[in-house]
């Protein structure tokens, strides 16, 4: 297959930005006051897409991929592990965290079935974007957030740099 990728205009299109711009605006105005109007569906629903785009792409790429679902996201897309078992090659497992707040140094993550998933793997993804090349041990897995979208870019850098240039991401066993 062959696919030809136009590129006319240099920068974003105005409108489309402006466009944008004021939804999210106007989806962090009312996620502050706790509401989630319909005419924003769009943007509320903008990280099941993303897990839907990060499904197709791991299928296509040939990764065996993991989505540790936390209860906050099931109860908000109750129909998720049909949504994403729908793919090949993917699993969905409940994910717990254990802790009062994001500061609480005995903050815990656990999976369920569980997964060997030391701390230092929690934040594989912010790690790898900020330049640090965590190697990982055998049986651990990286972890990219589907709550992390604008990460995108690296995660398919990530994938490129692993599939293609042979990166290493284990430590020698």
């Amino acid at each position: 297959m062959k696919i030809l990728h136009d590129w006319d205009d240099p920068f974003l299109n105005w409108r489309w930005a402006a466009l944008i711009g004021i939804k999210y605006l106007l989806y962090a105005f009312f996620s502050l006051l706790g509401i989630r109007p319909k005419f924003l569906d769009d943007i509320n629903n903008e990280l099941k897409a993303y897990s839907e785009t990060l499904a197709k792409l791991d299928t296509l790429c040939g990764i065996k991929h993991i989505f540790g679902i936390r209860d906050s996201v099931r109860k908000e897309y109750p129909d998720i592990q049909e949504f994403l078992t729908e793919f090949d090659e993917v699993e969905v497992i409940r994910h717990i965290h254990l802790g009062r707040d994001y500061k609480d140094p005995d903050r815990k993550r656990l999976w369920e079935p569980p997964l060997n998933q030391p701390e230092h793997t929690w934040h594989y993804d912010k790690q790898y974007v900020n330049g640090e090349k965590t190697l990982l041990n055998e049986g651990e897995l990286p972890i990219w957030h589907v709550d992390r979208s604008y990460f995108i870019e690296e995660y398919i850098n990530f994938l490129y740099n692993v599939l293609i240039k042979n990166e290493k991401i284990y430590r020698k066993s």
